[in-house]
């Protein structure tokens, strides 16, 4: 069984490097890294290579574009989604292996705030991981059945957020979404910093109420707004 990591970045040289590595620590290694790249102002690019992943390059462009075009791209029976930010832990296949079967299509996770913040980790405990649990949401980081992906036509690549989601609802017509719990993934707190734990959590509360209970695109703003300011 092989899976296919696929990591879109953009300006992402201060995390892809912690990213991969995570990656290559799995105790399970039939797996490709896929980086999903756009010509950026740091060394991203360079790290991608430096830690032998295929590069896949496309102009700057929404998440779901730049997935998609990693996913075209793959040669595994299953695509890990992941953002560029985010590590994994040495299970994470090799647990992942366990949640998989005929009718499953994807597998969720559990997050933690990789930069120790408390209050962050407080909201994924009472409110994301049990919103990802019980309403099978990805996050973050994902598995997706590559047949199912291909089936459903990937993500929608006019969407500026809630592509996750957004897949996440057309995956759960098609077969089981189950979620693994033996694996938590690492996420960095940097969006919450630059925009304000306030502000992010309001703006996150939009995308989920736009994006997933009405089925709507979030027009209002898009984490990628930062990447101008650099």
């Amino acid at each position: 069984m092989k899976f296919s990591f696929v990591i879109p970045a953009y300006n992402e040289g201060k995390f892809l490097g912690g990213c991969i590595k995570s990656i290559k620590a799995q105790n399970y290694k039939d797996y490709e890294i896929i980086v999903s790249y756009s010509p950026s102002k740091d060394n991203t690019l360079q790290i991608a290579k430096k830690h032998g992943a295929k590069v896949v390059t496309l102009p700057k462009c929404f998440p779901g574009m730049a997935k998609n075009a990693g996913a075209r791209a793959a040669t595994g029976e299953y695509l890990i989604f992941m953002d560029a930010d985010t590590t994994v832990p040495g299970n994470f296949l090799s647990s992942t292996i366990k949640h998989l079967g005929r009718d499953r299509v994807a597998v969720a996770y559990p997050s933690r705030w990789s930069d120790g913040d408390r209050i962050l980790d407080m909201f994924s405990d009472v409110v994301k991981n049990p919103l990802s649990k019980q309403r099978k949401l990805l996050f973050f980081c994902y598995v997706v059945k590559k047949s199912a992906f291909d089936k459903i036509g990937g993500f929608n690549k006019k969407m500026k957020a809630n592509e996750d989601w957004d897949i996440s609802k057309r995956l759960k017509k098609t077969g089981r979404i189950t979620y693994n719990e033996d694996a938590t993934v690492g996420v960095s707190a940097r969006r919450f910093r630059e925009l304000g734990k306030l502000k992010s959590l309001v703006v996150y509360s939009s995308w989920f109420i736009m994006g997933y209970v009405l089925g709507r695109e979030a027009k209002y703003f898009h984490l990628s707004d930062f990447d101008r300011r650099r």
